[in-house]
């Protein structure tokens, strides 16, 4: 069973006013929607064209952009040899795949093969992130 029908409108309109708030009133009108909807589908064709060309122009420069960013990698390898051993260069650098929960053993296995280059954890200072002697530079890659 129906209750009487209440207007609102006004009330709402007069508590929105106070909140400093206007209120415009919705006149539906049935031309609107059939814009309104062609509007949206030409949005859609012009997002769904933006996608293809953003992702066919990623899909192109990915791979110099990776490049890019491996070559500052070694780039960085490179200066902290440097920087660490000094000159005159001689480096070796290597690259290791390294499965999940290997990581602990690759490190040991490194340290006891390289310990002759110098900085063992008793010449690091107090609080300092632990020393090791060889460059590591992570490359995370999921």
């Amino acid at each position: 069973m129906c209750g009487p029908s209440v207007d609102l409108e006004e009330a709402f309109t007069k508590c929105a006013r106070e909140k400093r708030v206007l209120v415009k009133p919705y006149v539906a009108n049935p031309g609107q929607v059939g814009r309104s909807s062609m509007k949206m589908e030409e949005s859609i064709a012009a997002v769904d064209s933006m996608t293809a060309n953003m992702t066919r122009w990623c899909k192109t420069h990915y791979g110099e952009c990776f490049g890019a960013w491996v070559h500052l990698k070694i780039i960085r390898v490179f200066v902290e040899s440097v920087l660490r051993y000094g000159l005159p260069v001689n480096v070796t650098t290597a690259v290791f795949k390294v499965n999940a929960g290997k990581e602990k053993a690759l490190e040991k296995s490194l340290t006891k093969q390289f310990k002759h280059l110098g900085g063992t954890d008793d010449d690091a200072e107090e609080g300092a992130d632990e020393y090791l002697p060889y460059v590591v530079q992570s490359l995370v890659i999921e």
